[in-house]
């Protein structure tokens, strides 16, 4: 077995599907990859609709998290190499194909793959839409800037992943790239981006999609200190810090997109969106609110 293919869901049965559809449509041999489809819903059912191919297995995980979702999948790969996606990607038929050439480079160890946004309807745009277009799954910026991937697209030796150990199960969100930088605290496990290893992300059409998004990534990652001097000071100046990190720089990007003058008014809309509502989030958990699934 060549890949396993790892892919949590939490009640997005429709997007799954999809999702299911265009890796049977992959120019790969079937008998070469497996999918485990990894349902992270406590209460497990599955559509009884649901058309799955013959490699497919759907496996339950009813602790809360991706991650946890994910390295219940790993410990049941039967596959060298582990391909992660989401449930509401579409895959390129040559996916897998193109990421079996990079990895015959045995220097090659880990793959950020190219993660293609995509519109519901080209001549009708969405505010939320347009800032998808400019900020969302930059991956060669991830490899570049920061070394790691998103789990988006991201394609590892099997060998490797077990030996950096499994994601952290207890974490909501940012683990990719927490996992991706333990890994590089080893040699001889080089990580490139890949173009032609494709995946298509629909772009969140609502504010609503984004700030729940933004709140789910916040509270994923969002730790206080108050027990010492230093992490006082950080907390006090954190609502400033968030001005210059979601607004001050942020603005600069959308001055420089390619978007005429009223999208980039409507994205920068969103990013004063974006800013309160991570504002908000910020005060809610500091007086005792959950972090978001």
């Amino acid at each position: 077995m060549k890949f396993t293919v790892i892919i949590p869901t939490y009640k997005d049965w429709q997007s799954l599907q999809k999702c299911l559809a265009s890796l049977a449509d992959m120019h790969f041999p079937l008998n070469d990859y497996e999918i485990l489809v990894v349902d992270n819903d406590p209460i497990h059912k599955v559509p009884a609709d649901l058309v799955a191919a013959s490699n497919v297995r759907i496996l339950h995980q009813p602790a809360p998290g991706s991650y946890a979702a994910r390295n219940l999948a790993v410990g049941q790969a039967r596959g060298e190499i582990l391909a992660f996606t989401d449930a509401d990607c579409i895959i390129d038929s040559l996916w897998l194909t193109n990421a079996a050439e990079y990895f015959k480079n045995e220097q090659i160890q880990r793959i950020a793959g190219n993660v293609v946004i995509f519109f519901n309807d080209l001549t009708k745009k969405t505010m939320a839409e347009l800032y998808e277009y400019i900020f969302a799954f930059d991956q060669e910026k991830n490899v570049r800037l920061y070394k790691a991937s998103i789990t988006a697209n991201f394609l590892v030796k099997k060998s490797l992943f077990l030996e950096v150990g499994l994601f952290d199960g207890n974490k909501k969100s940012g683990e990719d790239f927490g996992w991706n930088w333990r890994a590089n605290e080893r040699v001889d496990n080089r990580l490139v981006y890949a173009k032609d290893v494709i995946v298509r992300h629909p772009a969140r059409r609502t504010l609503r999609e984004i700030g729940q998004k933004k709140r789910r990534v916040f509270g994923g990652k969002k730790k206080y200190d108050f027990k010492t001097a230093k992490g006082i000071f950080k907390e006090f100046v954190y609502i400033p810090y968030l001005f210059y990190t979601v607004v001050w720089i942020s603005l600069r990007r959308i001055r420089r997109s390619e978007l005429i003058f009223q999208e980039k008014a409507k994205v920068f809309i969103v990013v004063l969106y974006i800013y309160v509502i991570m504002i908000y989030e910020y005060f809610r958990l500091l007086f005792g609110g959950k972090a978001l699934r």
